[in-house]
């Protein structure tokens, strides 16, 4: 079977922040601009923290995960937990005497089937005078299957204008902005408000935005549903909101529904990949976020076969395997397919 590896950037709502964390403001004019650190990192952003006990957590179903951060002169200590346990025998730390980018903060494959969770925990200089006391978080990584091996796969990309494919349910209003794919995006605050849309593909992504006026939304994906926030201090455009992966063959649904308090959500496009050939595993799903029931995970490892290539519709499963697999698969997330 194909697997890819899905790259959620630390804005993605997938993920939930604890405590006290700082981020860039990517609302500025033509961010990240030029600077060389910013323009160093998955989509040009990043979450930090000095503070003891603040933590990061992501709950994702699949058979690894990777965590990328910053090394440097002020990074400190931190502690994993993955499913409940430590992951590390003691506190571990990012220090390096220089900044570097794409500093590997953990990661792990073989994981059993099943949901997971994974939780990083700020433990600063843990005592040592001689350590700095931030975390930094960039991106992580996670592997979902997507077709068998050697079958073509199309990518179809279903704007928030398209109402001949989306069935939106409340009071909806289009927002105009050139960042939004299509120059738009369409947003809500009504409570319950949602936006559907029925497909057939393995795998599926739903991209927003995020802002301080934004809050609870869950996604309903058939018969599960996963709750997120889409809150941030300054607008970023273009964030995965959700991804499912391992899909079976058949039509599928997949809904966008605002939470309750007047808080806004919004919708760019939702993008999904059908295959030629679907994977021979049994149907199983890896997304994040609390599901309201437990889903199996998609059936994949690192020494399977990978998508390396791309063009603007239909990119091909090698019958080869990789030997950089992190660097070279994490550009589906950031390159517009």
């Amino acid at each position: 079977m194909a697997s890819v590896a899905v790259t959620l950037d630390d804005f993605s709502t997938i993920f939930a922040y604890s405590g006290l964390w700082t981020a860039p403001d990517t609302s500025t004019t033509n961010f990240p601009g030029s600077d060389s650190f910013l323009l160093s990192l998955v989509d040009g952003t990043y979450h930090r923290t000095s503070s003891v006990n603040s933590s990061v957590s992501l709950n994702f179903t699949g058979l690894s995960i990777s965590l990328y951060g910053v090394a440097g002169p002020n990074a400190g200590y931190y502690d994993v937990t993955l499913d409940g346990a430590s992951a590390t025998s003691a506190p571990v730390n990012a220090y390096s005497p220089t900044n570097s980018s794409n500093h590997l903060l953990f990661s792990k494959t073989g994981l059993s089937s099943g949901q997971h969770s994974i939780t990083l925990t700020n433990r600063g200089s843990n005592g040592n005078s001689t350590m700095g006391s931030e975390l930094w978080l960039d991106y992580g990584q996670v592997l979902t299957t997507v077709s068998a091996t050697e079958s073509s796969v199309t990518n179809t990309t279903v704007d928030d204008s398209d109402h001949s494919r989306l069935v939106y349910s409340g009071a909806w209003t289009v927002n105009t902005n050139s960042g939004f794919l299509g120059n738009t995006s369409t947003y809500t605050n009504q409570d319950g408000g949602s936006v559907s849309l029925t497909f057939a593909g393995s795998v599926v992504y739903v991209y927003g935005d995020t802002v301080d006026d934004h809050g609870a939304f869950s996604i309903k994906l058939d018969n599960k549903t996963y709750n997120y926030n889409g809150y941030t201090s300054h607008l970023k455009i273009g964030t995965l909101m959700f991804f499912a992966g391992g899909l079976s063959p058949g039509n599928h649904t997949i809904t966008l529904i605002n939470g309750a308090g007047g808080t806004y959500v919004d919708l760019d496009y939702i993008r999904y990949t059908t295959p030629a050939v679907y994977a021979s595993s049994p149907s199983s799903t890896s997304a994040g976020g609390g599901a309201s029931s437990s889903a199996s995970a998609p059936m994949f490892s690192f020494s399977e076969h990978v998508l390396l290539k791309f063009d603007l519709d239909t990119y091909v499963v090698p019958d080869r395997e990789t030997a950089s697999l992190s660097r070279i698969l994490y550009p589906l997330y950031t390159i517009k397919i």
